[in-house]
């Protein structure tokens, strides 16, 4: 079978050992906690410099402040999530430097290079297929083997043909799901990648579109942070333009030929794969057309090589999660050959709500040897990994294996749409958005789902294929789509309809707000804190306000509202009036001959300690010496007082201290 399309996975740039703050990482079957460390090895080293930019971990939004302000070097702290700031150096020979001053800063914790991920083409040419205008319908769904497991004849422009073989038990049982099943609730999959030809007419209905934005009026209309992002966001060129129509000229070595390709084929044959229209006179039908799917344009890869690096996914993760999707598609994967983890990237998608798909990446190794990213987080109870097979029910050879992987799809000789036009590719790029589809049927019966319970019901519905060595994944076979959509009704868990409850909620007058926030059903999934009385709209699905985890100090008196979010978006709101102390208390004195009559007062958090002393004395004198005052309705008469200078001391609950002089003639 010779390679045919272009089979594009992402690949990173790792040329690093160790991550700086986090040690050499040998990635077990779960990764590690990771050990700080000063050191930097010569292979960090050149990542650093070749980047000039450094994701570093923080604790708040305060410290991120402090951090840019902190910096002796030439550098910019722009935040990229609540635990995580890009931090940009303009002048290449001050990268080592910033790095120091970052390792040393007690504002920065974690700090790793901004990791560089690049396409891999995988491949071979671009061969466009050659639809005869009686093949332009989704009858010629003869193509798509792994929905009818039928072997199939495939015509090239070139005017040459190959028989594709297909073994009927590695089809995915899709044609009879079709049949006895149509997802009426919205879905909606998030696809992080090159961009999407949102015109093409396989498409027409199924992209996402932001119900709160008016288009092309200039403005941000939602208040999420992007303009004008009416079918989603480009993260590579920072803009909303997710399809560039941009072409560029490859050289095929197989081939001995240049071919060209749009920049963003690989994204709208991904999106093709999970939901192209059925029965609409053209192309073929997505794994999910029998449900009501909506593809997020998600462009976070672009130019000619693909690249993109861990900011740009930290961000293209977050904007897919707060627009509300529910599954993320990866058809993305970079190798680390150095056993790096990508910390930043890891707590992304570990702490996010959506469940995501990942392809296990091409190079035709065993992951528990080499890993790649983020296949190896599969062990996270929202990842899926997806390894490839041909037709023949066996892996692909490019197709990654091992315990990583969680389960196999049909991946090679896969016709999906490109750029105006239908192509075949081949690649677990293209096996990751199989899984998708089926995780979307899931989702369009019961949208009250956590990611881990679609992960283990997907799972559990698998047809095993004896052509799979055993070991090559943790299931050897594929989804079984008519077993998951005839057993819905067994879906664990009663429906949770019942949203997170907010409980000792607390502030005290230094600004510290505590809360305990419980879950007994999906779990709490997001928990943030604003100002202002506020109701759970404002916080969108908890992508706004500052993040909060058990307590948090603000820096105002005032109303605030605490906001929680369950993993089946059930939300709740409950808001607290807070009182800053941040004035001493109030101190009068009134002199008659030799006795001093004293009121203190303090309206806030109240009074702590009042003392006195001869002669003129600061706060400081006050902490070990002194004569102690008791107060009887905030009054003390202080007599037989000794001509002379005296310093009375006053503090309240929170620490805020005054001292005031008197003299006695």
């Amino acid at each position: 079978m010779r390679k045919k399309g272009i089979a594009w996975i992402l690949a990173v740039i790792m040329t690093a050992t160790s991550v700086c703050g986090m040690g050499t990482v040998s990635y077990a079957k779960e990764p590690v906690e990771l050990e700080s460390t000063q050191e930097v090895s010569e292979e960090e080293q050149k990542a650093y410099e070749e980047s000039g930019e450094m994701i570093v971990k923080v604790d708040s939004q305060d410290d991120m402040e402090a951090l840019e302000e902190s910096l002796e070097s030439d550098a910019t702290v722009t935040p990229i999530s609540d635990d995580y700031a890009l931090v940009e150096v303009t002048d290449s020979e001050n990268v080592m430097e910033t790095v120091s001053e970052l390792q040393d800063s007690p504002y920065a914790g974690q700090v790793q290079p901004n990791i560089v991920y690049q396409i891999q083409d995988e491949g071979g040419s671009a061969q466009a297929l050659s639809f005869d205008a009686d093949t332009l319908n989704d009858k010629y769904y003869k193509y798509e083997w792994w929905a009818s497991g039928e072997s199939f004849t495939v015509k090239y422009r070139d005017g040459s043909e190959e028989t594709i073989s297909v073994n009927p038990n590695a089809a995915m049982n899709l044609k009879e799901a079709w049949a006895s099943y149509v997802g009426i609730k919205p879905v909606t999959v998030a696809v992080i990648d090159t961009g999407i030809d949102i015109g093409h007419e396989d498409l027409t209905g199924v992209i996402w579109t932001n119900q709160g934005e008016i288009p092309d009026n200039g403005l941000d209309d939602d208040g999420n942070g992007y303009v004008d992002d009416v079918y989603g966001w480009d993260f590579y060129k920072d803009d909303n333009t997710v399809n560039d129509k941009r072409k560029f000229t490859y050289y095929d070595e197989e081939t001995n030929k240049s071919y060209q390709a749009y920049e963003d084929d690989h994204g709208t044959h991904v999106a093709g794969i999970i939901a192209a229209n059925a029965n609409n006179s053209v192309g073929i039908a997505g794994v999910a057309s029998n449900c009501n799917v909506k593809i997020m344009p998600v462009k976070a890869l672009g130019g000619k090589n693909g690249t993109t690096n861990t900011a740009k996914l930290i961000n293209a993760i977050q904007y897919a999660e707060n627009m509300g999707a529910d599954v993320v598609n990866a058809s993305w994967a970079g190798e680390s050959g150095m056993l790096l983890v990508d910390e930043a990237l890891y707590d992304t998608v570990k702490n996010c709500g959506m469940l995501f798909v990942c392809a296990a990446g091409n190079e035709g190794k065993n992951l528990d040897s080499k890993r790649v990213i983020p296949a190896c987080y599969s062990n996270l109870s929202n990842v899926i990994t997806v390894g490839a097979i041909d037709p023949d029910g066996t892996k692909a050879s490019y197709s990654n294996y091992g315990s990583y992987v969680n389960l196999f799809a049909p991946g090679t000789d896969i016709t999906s749409s490109v750029v105006e036009e239908w192509n075949l590719m081949s690649g677990t790029s293209m096996a990751s958005p199989m899984v998708a589809g089926i995780a979307a049927m899931i989702y369009s019966y019961r949208d009250d789902l956590s990611p881990s319970v679609v992960k283990k019901y997907l799972l559990s519905h698998t047809k095993s294929l004896s052509t799979l060595a055993a070991g090559s994944a943790k299931i050897t076979g594929v989804p079984d789509a008519k077993a998951v959509v005839d057993d819905f009704s067994t879906l664990d868990g009663a429906k949770d309809m019942t949203a997170p409850v907010i409980g000792y909620l607390r502030a005290n007058y230094k600004g510290v707000v505590t809360a305990t926030v419980k879950d007994n059903g999906t779990g709490v999934a997001r928990m943030r804190i604003a100002k202002g009385e506020r109701t759970a709209s404002y916080f969108k699905n908890g992508m706004k306000g500052s993040k909060f985890s058990g307590s948090f100090q603000v820096k105002s008196s005032g109303t605030y509202t605490l906001y929680a979010m369950d993993y089946s978006r059930n939300e709740t709101v409950k808001s607290i009036r807070v009182t800053v102390d941040k004035t001493a208390p109030n101190v009068g004195i009134k002199v008659n001959g030799k006795k001093a009559v004293i009121t203190v007062k303090d309206n806030a958090s109240g009074v702590s300690k009042v003392r006195y002393a001869k002669g003129k004395h600061g706060t400081t004198y006050f902490s070990a010496s002194g004569k102690n005052v008791s107060l009887s309705s905030s009054k003390a008469t202080l007599r037989n007082l000794a001509k002379g200078t005296y310093t009375l001391y006053a503090e309240d609950k929170v620490g805020n201290e005054k001292v005031k002089t008197f003299t006695i003639n």
